[in-house]
């Protein structure tokens, strides 16, 4: 009987909070420096169609495209980079999506025969109408009002402030941030249309997919004095696919640093454990997802779920 083992680790992690004169970042924790410098550090793709150049340098010179040897699109350790077509030159990478990039926040690794260079690459691809037109539906506004109001930042009296969010949060995860509102100001957030924090930080667990407007405002007594806006897109952790022989077991391990887990097998609930062992006797396909929650420390209401689509092939 052969066995195989997929690893899922967990790698929630809080974002540097830095605000200077009222400008608000979140930095995610970035990779140990390699000696492959890669120039934007970031790329945000809006939608399908749209291309974007990387350089590609070491010590200051060009990297040889015959040098560049292998692409890794990775959420955790699990790859996807057919969702990327790249085409490599002397120094640079184009990135382009394919049919099948979902949208997500990803880390490129670029290999080379002489190190790594790291991006970070986000697909919100807010060109697909759909999510758009369904919440503009819901506050209650057109689509280009929706539009207008993202990254829009109204200030009467007192500093300019901005908010600069990731553009893609997967589900399960929490978006932190604090203005710190001037004394004596009273300031509240909302999360399309529904306020969700008064006189405290922002603390919003994402729960499900779909792009988000975030509205910051301040007030001093009834008079608005500050407001700001942005929209950012949530995303469901892409889909885990794998094959495995039939009558083989193929075991699988939910993420680390949570105390409660669900597993469900094509919608029944099959396991609390931390660990599943799948195992089908004939060929076919099944769809797993597991629910990790309440996690050991950090936020008590974040959560991750994974889902993985299995294909069992014949002996």
């Amino acid at each position: 009987m052969s066995t195989i083992r997929l690893n899922r680790k967990s790698t929630i992690q809080s974002a540097a909070l830095i605000i200077v004169t009222g400008l608000v970042w979140l930095v995610a924790a970035a990779p140990v420096a390699a000696q492959i410098q890669v120039s934007p550090e970031q790329v945000t793709f809006e939608r399908l169609e749209q291309s974007q150049t990387l350089q590609v340098r070491r010590d200051g010179a060009p990297v040889p495209a015959e040098e560049i040897v292998r692409f890794q699109l990775l959420v955790d350790r699990s790859d996807y980079s057919h969702m990327f077509r790249f085409e490599k030159a002397n120094g640079q990478v184009i990135l382009t999506p394919s049919k099948t990039c979902e949208v997500g926040s990803y880390l490129l690794r670029i290999a080379t025969r002489r190190g790594d260079g790291w991006v970070r690459v986000y697909t919100p691809l807010r060109d697909h109408p759909s999510a758009l037109e369904n919440l503009a539906q819901r506050l209650g506004i057109t689509v280009e009002e929706l539009k207008q109001r993202a990254g829009i930042a109204q200030v009467i009296a007192r500093q300019r402030i901005s908010l600069d969010l990731p553009p893609v949060y997967y589900v399960g995860n929490v978006i932190s941030v604090d203005m710190q509102a001037a004394p004596g100001n009273t300031w509240t957030w909302q999360v399309n249309g529904t306020t969700v924090a008064e006189n405290r930080p922002l603390r919003y667990v994402v729960t499900e997919p779909g792009p988000l407007l975030l509205v910051y405002t301040e007030k001093q007594g009834d008079l608005v004095i500050a407001q700001v806006s942005e929209i950012t897109e949530a995303a469901a952790e892409p889909e885990i696919i794998t094959t495995v022989k039939a009558g083989s077991d193929l075991i699988l391990h939910a993420p680390e640093g949570f105390s409660v887990y669900r597993w469900t097998q094509d919608g029944r609930e099959v396991s609390a454990d931390q660990t599943y062992t799948f195992r089908m006797d004939a060929p076919g396909t099944s769809k797993l997802e597991v629910l990790a929650s309440r996690p050991l420390s950090g936020d008590p209401e974040t959560f991750r779920r994974i889902r993985y689509a299995v294909q069992v092939e014949p002996k």
